[in-house]
């Protein structure tokens, strides 16, 4: 026997006595199981056979029918998927589009505001300077074109404006269209 710091061994001998007998409990057990097998019959065997071909056949069944079921399952998921990313861009759409009316309608407010404004403003300044200066027909004739002249560059200026933020929503609906449905929705 060798004993080290760390493990131990055992050295067996076997070749002292080859011919023991086992030990009584494994007799009894081997006795046992020899007394309770009994030769089978051609029949017997075919009867097994039979029933294990049965048993495979109804496993194999049963893999095709899940992975069919997993398959269908599958499809279901993707169309439920694809159906709701549809109505969301659906959604994202229609959004777009009832804001991009409404600024449209505010702009259009704010215009015409400005112009009534405008054109009052005109109005208050042509009366006031008839009134307090004896201005030539000319020179009144030429302060109502300047005004104009301004009123005219406001106004471009302000559809010059519309134009750019109309340009600038186009823009966003377009990349919006080429992302694909269900993309987040990107603004400048």
């Amino acid at each position: 026997m060798t004993v080290d710091a760390h493990a131990t061994s055992f050295d067996i001998n076997l070749s002292d006595n080859p011919a023991s007998p086992p030990p009584d409990h494994i007799k009894r057990r081997m006795e046992a199981e020899a007394a309770g097998k009994k030769e089978l019959t051609i029949d017997e065997v075919t009867q097994k056979l039979d029933e294990a071909t049965g048993r495979k056949k109804a496993l194999e069944e049963e893999r095709v029918a899940k992975a069919k079921a997993d398959v269908e399952h599958a499809k279901a998921v993707a169309a439920q998927v694809a159906d709701a990313s549809a109505q969301c861009a659906e959604e994202v759409e229609a959004k777009l589009e009832a804001a991009e009316q409404r600024r449209k309608e505010l702009e259009h407010e704010r215009v015409q505001r400005i112009q009534d404004q405008l054109k009052k403003i005109d109005t208050a300044q042509a009366a006031r300077e008839d009134a307090s200066s004896g201005l030539s027909g000319e020179e009144v004739e030429a302060k109502l074109e300047a005004a104009e002249t301004r009123r005219k560059e406001l106004e471009q200026e302000k559809l010059d404006k519309l134009r750019e933020e109309d340009r600038r929503a186009e823009e966003v609906r377009r990349r919006h269209r080429e992302q694909g449905p269900g993309a987040g929705a990107e603004t400048n």
